[in-house]
């Protein structure tokens, strides 16, 4: 499908590794009930069948081992100031502005820039949009939370998130993660990751050398960093033996499999707010949601193998992937992973001056955590329960949220109001809730600065 020469030399470049990783289990039913919730029965059924064949057994093992060589190499380059200088100027410019570029900047340009031809600029545009309207406050407190949270369901995403919560002195990955001063450093990674969202959805999102561009090339080239400092130099980071990484067991930190599954958590609670609440979103929104979904996962070098562009194919494909995962496979990391997002307290950082608001907002969170993960995946990994008034509340304001969402379809004021909260979510309070987190939290850096 590729229409870039970079895209071959990244594929060409990852033989299929032959060993079977500890982290998959096709036999696993513990996110059956979570499937089902998120994406309906048919959904289920689908993506149990294409687990259960050897075709995606083996694709999803090759995939968590490989990583994203085009960005890998130039971020090895990157030691030299003048690699690092012409990769600013490239990702801003364009390469016709780089004086002799290395070859490992062209590629990773070239990359970047000859998006697969099933790509559609303007309808990524359109997607970029949706992404940020419709993902509103109503959405957000009814599937956002839980949605999001579903990143914590792979092992190596909550590895990863770990691995950058440098300890003050050596001790492994487990000790760390038992450390409550490891926590403030997963609550800021889990909200800078909103941050990206929000930058790389702005108006120019599908245009070359925009700020959304930037953002793009900047995260991958955090995600080379991270890789490249797990995999060579492991002796700057504190971690006794054995590394909290196992490649054995876990494969490439920061796979492409992982990397295909990041911004689909959210595209997910738009689809259930438009299947369970009613969300006003046509057909052509759907279409560039996904659009927008799929250009954000090549962009971060994800193989084209795993890029869709609609609703119904990426669902299939995430349902089997969550369904793929062994529950018992680093548990403790995805124990701590799911504590740290079930107590990121946002509700005290988005409503510092209202303490009755702050406790409703808590409770509507465990109720919509319940409602997509399940008593099963919440008795395995003993998150928490919601109380049965917040239950009670939880249903009342998925009632009201389908109200208004069916009334903004005759009325364009109601409408447009709804699109400026999911706006106002994603520029303003997501924004002020990391500041506020931030300074409480003082010894905490950005994670841009670990790069």
């Amino acid at each position: 499908m590729a229409n870039s020469s970079s895209a071959t030399q990244q594929k060409d470049a990852n033989p299929a590794p032959v060993k079977k990783l500890a982290r998959l289990n096709f036999n696993s039913h513990l996110n059956d009930e979570l499937v089902e919730q998120t994406f309906g029965t048919e959904i289920l059924r689908e993506a149990r069948a294409r687990l259960e064949t050897t075709e995606f057994q083996e694709m999803l093992n090759r995939l968590f081992q490989t990583g994203d060589v085009t960005s890998d190499t130039l971020a090895k380059k990157m030691r030299d100031p003048k690699v690092k200088s012409d990769y600013q100027t490239a990702i801003s410019k364009g390469l016709d502005a780089v004086d002799e570029p290395c070859e490992e900047l062209i590629n990773f340009m070239n990359h970047a820039v000859n998006i697969p031809s099933f790509f559609d600029r303007e309808l990524i545009e359109v997607g970029a949009e949706v992404f940020l309207t419709r993902f509103n406050p109503l959405t957000f407190f009814a599937f956002g939370w839980p949605c999001a949270g579903l990143q914590g369901a792979s092992v190596g995403i909550a590895a990863a998130a770990w691995m950058t919560n440098q300890p003050p002195e050596a001790m492994s990955l487990m000790d760390n993660i038992k450390r409550d001063a490891a926590y403030p450093r997963l609550v800021v990674r889990f909200l800078e990751t909103f941050r990206w969202f929000t930058e790389v959805a702005q108006p120019g999102a599908g245009q070359l050398y925009s700020n959304a561009f930037e953002a793009n090339c900047r995260v991958r080239m955090i995600h080379s960093h991270v890789r490249n400092s797990v995999k060579v130099d492991q002796a700057n980071w504190k971690f006794t033996p054995p590394l909290g990484w196992n490649t054995d067991e876990l494969g490439t930190p920061l796979s492409a499999a992982e990397g295909s599954i990041v911004v689909t958590t959210l595209a997910t609670a738009i689809m259930l707010a438009k299947r369970k609440l009613s969300m006003q979103v046509s057909q052509r929104e759907m279409d560039g949601l996904f659009q927008f979904t799929s250009y954000l996962n090549y962009m971060q070098g994800v193989p084209e193998e795993l890029l869709f562009d609609n609703a119904h194919d990426t669902s299939v494909y995430f349902a089997a992937y969550l369904m793929s995962m062994d529950p018992n496979c680093y548990k403790d990391a995805v124990d701590a992973t799911y504590y740290g997002i079930q107590n990121l307290h946002l509700e005290k950082s988005l409503f510092p001056d209202s303490k009755v608001t702050q406790i409703l907002m808590s409770g509507l969170l465990q109720a919509s955590w319940q409602e997509i993960y399940g008593n099963r995946h919440q008795e395995f990994y003993k998150t928490q329960k919601p109380a049965l008034w917040a239950k009670t509340l939880f249903r009342s304001v998925k009632i009201g949220a389908k109200g208004v969402n069916m009334a903004s379809k005759y009325s364009p004021f109601l409408k447009r109001k709804l699109n400026d909260s999911g706006l106002a979510l994603w520029n303003d309070l997501f924004p002020n809730a990391e500041k506020k987190i931030k300074q409480h939290y003082k010894s905490v850096t950005n994670g841009t600065e670990l790069a």
